[in-house]
């Protein structure tokens, strides 16, 4: 007699694909919003910062009758909502220590788009019909930092600009305005360094520094909005609430010239933000520190292969290294040479120069390629062609010389502590400025 067929539920196999579909099951709808987050949120981002940030209108101020003009745009469009984006640009400073340049440009933006770049350093100071936009405290300047740009402003062209906020302060946040747009609207805001340390007293603003200017300011209005409840986003746009401005100025009477708590003297914050752009150039434009020889760069020590033949020309502390391994020994005064000799114990895999011309034999002058000086105490060695690169070319172009030197201006110091900073062209960076092409 047949038994009973089991039960398809009772078998090893259905459990353990039964628990198995459970744990799937529930990690995906678990790990789905996180998911879809991750996937679709860079491009929601690039879609708010396509229509969010565009402004209406970009106008660049470099006379006297166009600033009277567009201050009573400035008027006009901030009657009803009482403030603006402010910002402030100057030119930084490449050598540590040095005095800080005026305010070259000022960055106005008003609640309906409006972007108003100012070239002080154009202008030559500030109008008077601008200086009473900037003086009046019922309008509010809204930015990150914007308490010490107010100081800058005064110190530079003696305007007292009135009224300003701190988003920073307004956000409860530390962030930087590129920090504060992500967070706050959930847009992309370039804040690229070449552009920021640019030099905004040039006598034409390039496209990315209009752009760039334009958009610290209309940012600034935009986060401003969202935070006081003044708008609200709705299909990647900000739409106006409700709320008057009657509430959001009262709210904000608190806020009118706080600065920042950090750790440490509030002083110190003011500070920290006045150099802030001192700070970046520091950081990013100086190029590599590199001391001044103390001897001469080139030994021109001799290495020669086992049957004589001249191999290249080393520095004395290679050639001291093949004698001390074992691996060549020395050759008193040969050719009446005065530097040091060295000749090979084994056969060298590669000898350069089979066609009569060995760069690499050739003795190399301590001398300033630009000037021809050989003031020893100020020379730098700078590789031209990096040896990475080098090793693929052409053969008949890697006998290219690799390295110059190149004299500085001022004597390196080594008890200071002072190092030199290296510029790209040697032609720059000689003390005589000598226009010798390489």
């Amino acid at each position: 007699m047949k038994s009973p067929p089991a039960l398809l539920s009772d078998s090893p196999s259905y459990k353990l694909a039964l628990v198995t579909t459970t744990i799937v099951g529930f990690s995906f709808f678990y790990l789905q919003p996180k998911l879809l987050k991750k996937i679709f949120d860079p491009a929601l981002c690039w879609i708010r910062t396509k229509i969010l940030l565009q402004p209406s209108k970009i106008v660049i101020v470099e006379t006297r009758e166009d600033c009277s003009s567009i201050v009573k745009t400035i008027k006009r469009e901030c009657k009803e909502l009482r403030f603006v984006g402010f910002d402030c640009e100057w030119v930084p400073n490449t050598v540590k220590g040095s005095q800080r340049n005026p305010v070259a440009l000022l960055q106005l933006a008003t609640p309906k788009g409006t972007c108003a770049l100012i070239r002080l350093s154009k202008i030559g100071f500030v109008p008077n019909d601008l200086k009473v936009v900037l003086e009046d405290s019922t309008l509010l300047k809204v930015g990150v930092a914007s308490h010490s740009d107010a100081v800058l402003m005064h110190q530079d062209h003696k305007a007292d600009v009135q009224g300003c906020i701190d988003l920073r302060v307004l956000c409860e946040s530390e962030n930087g305005l590129a920090k504060l747009a992500h967070s706050v609207l959930g847009v992309n805001l370039e804040k690229n360094w070449r552009i920021s340390c640019s030099n905004w007293a040039a006598n034409t603003l390039s496209e990315n520094q209009t752009r760039y200017a334009a958009l610290d300011a209309l940012v600034a209005v935009l986060i401003f909005s969202k935070v006081t409840g003044l708008c609200c986003e709705r299909a990647f746009q900000l739409k106006r609430t409700s709320k008057s401005w009657s509430d959001v100025a009262s709210e904000c009477s608190s806020l009118v010239d706080a600065v920042p708590k950090r750790r440490g003297n509030l002083n110190t914050s003011v500070k920290k933000d006045i150099h802030r752009h001192t700070s970046i150039i520091h950081r990013k434009l100086s190029t590599r520190a590199m001391p001044a020889a103390k001897y001469p760069v080139y030994d021109n020590c001799m290495l020669l292969a086992p049957d004589g033949e001249i191999l290249a020309a080393c520095q004395r502390s290679k050639a001291e290294w093949y004698v001390s391994s074992g691996l060549a020994e020395v050759v008193e005064n040969v050719d009446n040479q005065a530097t040091l000799t060295v000749r090979l114990l084994f056969e060298p895999k590669v000898r350069s120069g089979k066609d009569g011309r060995n760069y690499y034999a050739t003795l190399k002058k301590n001398i300033c390629v630009v000037c021809g000086s050989d003031k020893e105490d100020s020379l730098v060695k700078r590789c031209i062609v990096p040896r990475e690169y080098k090793i693929h070319f052409p053969g008949k172009v890697i006998t290219i010389a690799s390295d110059v030197l190149v004299q500085f201006s001022e004597p390196f110091d080594y008890r200071q502590g002072k190092r030199p900073q290296v510029a790209r062209r040697p032609s720059s960076l000689c003390a005589l400025q000598c226009r010798v092409r390489l």
